[in-house]
């Protein structure tokens, strides 16, 4: 970008040609304007806009592409990317980079071949210190408070609007994987392993995938539409999990008010919830259940069709929708509640406390104990 014009000692700086200088404003062939007084500007057709700074500033705000360029790797990491990235598959051999954005954000992103890995990743701005703070958000400004509050905090300001963008080609089924704090990451179905990390509020999008390790320990989201394989899932803090497809195995967990929702399982499922976290199987069959809620926590299975042991404790809540369970051994603590829709060939009911227990129907005489004021109610037997 060049300097257009200077005004009461302010410079603009444009790649967008000439411009008319009309009071305080400066207006552009294209109707674009800037206001110097004001600080508001409006772009409207190609071409960059900067109110004040220096050359260098200016220079290095100037938007760039870096690649397609070709790297020899078989799987892909993308590392703390502040800006939004895309994967999508291609019929192609190796991986392609592009990288847009503007200059300095661009020459901020590192592509580097390692043991056949290819990691893409952001070098970060270190935070400032301060002693108060007063924070405008919108919708892509995003602020962060890391370290000890003891009198002085560190503070990372990301400015969505002033990131790279970067767009990755992949061969099919190359295992990626993504470590996302800020920026968004969508994935196209490119139906390998798929492992993501996402620890502050950047959201992670795939289409059909293998097998899928997925945590989110903040405010992320992650949404997978069609996962083949075994899924491994995490959510901690507020975050959200979604895994579409039928999943041949499933290890979920639950805690604070994070929520996973699987849309089918076929094959042995391994779930906890505690804090408000809530984890919700929608269909499929699984063929052995592992489940345990505690505090408020809260799971729900569409369908079981093999052994099943439940805990339920606090007010922890346990539904299961249907099935026929060989062994159901179930135990309700404290307000604790299991339900039960199908049938159970034999049952192991314990409830303490306030504890309920409510199963349609068991084919041989329970083994059930209640103690306290726990309740157990079996609606058929035989």
């Amino acid at each position: 970008m060049e300097c257009v014009a200077v005004i009461h000692g302010i410079p603009v700086y444009s790649d967008k040609g000439s411009a008319d200088i009309i009071n305080n404003r400066v207006v552009f062939g294209d109707g674009s304007w800037c206001d110097v007084a004001t600080g508001q500007s409006d772009n409207r057709g190609p071409g960059q806009i900067r109110i004040g700074g220096t050359p260098e500033d200016a220079e290095a705000q100037e938007v760039i592409t870096r690649g397609p360029k070709l790297y020899e790797a078989d799987s892909l990491e993308l590392q703390g990317l502040t800006g939004d990235a895309s994967v999508e598959p291609y019929d192609g051999v190796g991986i392609e980079v592009t990288i847009t954005g503007p200059k300095s954000a661009v020459e901020a992103i590192s592509v580097q071949s390692r043991n056949g890995i290819l990691v893409i990743s952001e070098e970060r701005q270190p935070g400032v210190r301060v002693r108060s703070i007063t924070t405008q958000s919108s919708r892509r400004r995003r602020s962060f408070l890391r370290g000890a509050f003891s009198g002085s905090i560190s503070l990372s300001i990301v400015d969505g609007n002033q990131a790279a963008s970067v767009a990755v080609k992949v061969p099919r089924e190359t295992p990626i994987t993504v470590e996302n704090d800020f920026g968004s990451t969508a994935i196209g179905d490119v139906c390998g392993r798929l492992t993501v990390d996402a620890t502050g509020s950047g959201s992670v999008t795939a289409g059909r995938m293998g097998s899928v390790d997925l945590q989110t320990r903040s405010i992320g989201s992650i949404r997978v539409a069609d996962a083949n394989g075994s899924a491994t899932v995490r959510s901690s803090g507020s975050g959200n999990i979604t895994v579409g497809g039928s999943v041949s195995s499933l290890d979920a967990q639950a805690t604070s008010v994070g929520s996973i929702r699987v849309t089918s399982v076929d094959g042995s499922a391994a779930i906890r919830s505690s804090g408000s976290g809530s984890v919700h199987v929608d269909g499929g069959s699984v063929t052995r259940l592992d489940a345990k809620a505690i505090s408020i926590g809260k799971i729900t299975v569409a369908q079981v069709n093999g052994p099943a042991t439940v805990r339920s404790s606090g007010s922890g809540n346990i539904t299961v929708g249907s099935g026929s369970i060989d062994m159901f051994d179930v135990s309700a603590v404290s307000i604790g509640k299991v339900t039960f829709h199908g049938t159970a060939q034999r049952a192991k009911l314990r409830s303490s406390g306030s504890g309920s227990i409510v199963v349609d129907h068991v084919v041989e005489q329970p083994d059930q104990r209640a103690t306290s004021i726990g309740k157990i109610h079996v609606r058929h037997v035989g």
